[in-house]
Parts: C-alpha cells; sequence; structure tokens
C-alpha cells in the first residue's frame, strides 16, 4: 500500500475567503468530472440534504453559495438523502474553514459494504487521513499525513472508490492511494476469510449520523460548495486494477 505524503505538495489554496468570491486552484481532472455525473448541492438551498440533530451542533444554512456548517460545541453535521453508490465512483468537492481549528468538511462515504470519513485537518489541524482502516483512525493508520490548512482558504477534495483501491486528491495532487484487499505481508491474511482478506473500513462514532455519504465539521466552521457525484468510466476502472506512481494524477 502507498500514502503519498503531502509535503510534496505546494501549498495550493484559493485566493479569497469564504464568501464565495475565491476560486480553488482547477485542474484538467477537474474539468472532466463536470462533463458526467451529477450535483448534489444547488448552490441555493439544501434540497438533498437532512441536518442530524445532536443538541450542539452550529447553524447549517446555504450561505454566498456554499452550504455553511456553523461551529458548533463539538461537531456539526449534514447528511445526503439521496442513494449513495457503494464502489466505482468518485465525489469531489470545494471546502474551506471560516473559523476554528479542527476539521472542517470531513466528508463520509460508501466503501462496499462499510464507509469511511476523509479526515481534513483534524486532531487540531494536524491529520489528513482516512477514519477508520481495520478500527484504526486517521491518527493511527498509514494514510496519516500532516498538512496545516489555512482559514479562509479554499481547497479542492476528490475521493475515489474503486474494487481495487480508495484513492484521494487535494487541489488535484494525490494524497491516500489505499488498497482493498489486503496482501500476503498484511496482518492478519487469511485468503479464505473475507474479514482477513480485506481491510475493513468504518467511520468513528462522531460521524456516525453522516452515513451512508454526508460532511461532518469539529469545533470549526467549515463552508462546502461544488459537491460533485458521478460514477467511474470502464477506462477508468479498467486503469485502477494497476496501482499508480507516486506522482500520478488522474
Amino acid at each position: 500500500m502507498k500514502t503519498i505524503s503531502i509535503f510534496v505538495i505546494a501549498l495550493a489554496v484559493g485566493l479569497g475567503g469564504c464568501d464565495g468570491s475565491g476560486e480553488s486552484q482547477s485542474t484538467p481532472a477537474g474539468k472532466t468530472q463536470k462533463q458526467t455525473g451529477v450535483d448534489l448541492f444547488d448552490g441555493k438551498t439544501l434540497n438533498g440534504w437532512s441536518v442530524p440533530r445532536a443538541g450542539n451542533e452550529g447553524p447549517v444554512e446555504v450561505k454566498d453559495g456554499a452550504i455553511q456548517l456553523g461551529l458548533g460545541e463539538m461537531g456539526t453535521f449534514i447528511k445526503y438523502d439521496g442513494e449513495a453508490p457503494k464502489t466505482n465512483y468518485e465525489i469531489s468537492y470545494e471546502a474551506c474553514r471560516v473559523d476554528g481549528a479542527d476539521f472542517f468538511a470531513a466528508l463520509t462515504f460508501p466503501i462496499g459494504k462499510g464507509f469511511c470519513t476523509l479526515v481534513n485537518g483534524g486532531w487540531a489541524n494536524t491529520i489528513t487521513g482516512l477514519s477508520s482502516i481495520d478500527g484504526l483512525d486517521a491518527s493511527m493508520n498509514t494514510t496519516s499525513t500532516e498538512f496545516p490548512y489555512e482559514n479562509n482558504k479554499w481547497y479542492e477534495f476528490r475521493v475515489r472508490v474503486t474494487d481495487q483501491y480508495v484513492r484521494c486528491w487535494l487541489d488535484g495532487r494525490p494524497i491516500i492511494n489505499h488498497p482493498r484487499k489486503k496482501d500476503e505481508f498484511s496482518v492478519p491474511y487469511n485468503p479464505d476469510s473475507d474479514e482477513d482478506l480485506y481491510y475493513q473500513f468504518d467511520t468513528r462514532m462522531e460521524v456516525e449520523d453522516c452515513k451512508p455519504l454526508g460532511f461532518a465539521t469539529w469545533w470549526s466552521h467549515g463552508a462546502i460548495r461544488k459537491i460533485h457525484l458521478r460514477k467511474l468510466t470502464a477506462e477508468e476502472r479498467r486503469m485502477d486494477e494497476v496501482e499508480p506512481s507516486e506522482d500520478a494524477v488522474n
């Protein structure tokens, strides 16, 4: 397995603040994504989304063309009400931390029968990674990497799930490339047991209400926009059977 260090990434951040005027850096892949698929957020309303209530969350509203997950005592959450695919799909979005110092747009998404969360800026703005893999959260598993996000900067995230891999990009650069199936060097490894042959993906309990697809903040005010979901093409699925090099960007 490979987790690609984000330190090789230049600090690619958008211009302007989180008021909707800033633009994240675009990539050729980003342009391709918009040719197919569906936008899950219309930029104006929360149609198609629901807000789980825990009693200590911040306000949730649409402002300046983005979903605003306001600063709560701990977490603020939003869940997509439509059908979420389980494999061979890609979801992209742009996010900005308006205030706070922890994760601001953590995406929970399906992986086959399981679920996982891309944590961005967790553990007091120190950790980006997947929670959880075989019971280990992003601070403990091999996807963990350090990247200090800046407030009032837009970032572009992309998550791809196939039968072979879970891959993530930040501003067009690969940051996570994790297989779904273990190899003979993994522990535990039992080719006769699905539980031991495949990595087990699940979320931490704090974001349980975001399943199967949703976003969360933690002690932070986050803004999220341009949420786009698409199915992968047959060619993309075929190419995914080969693990890319560390500097490869699809």
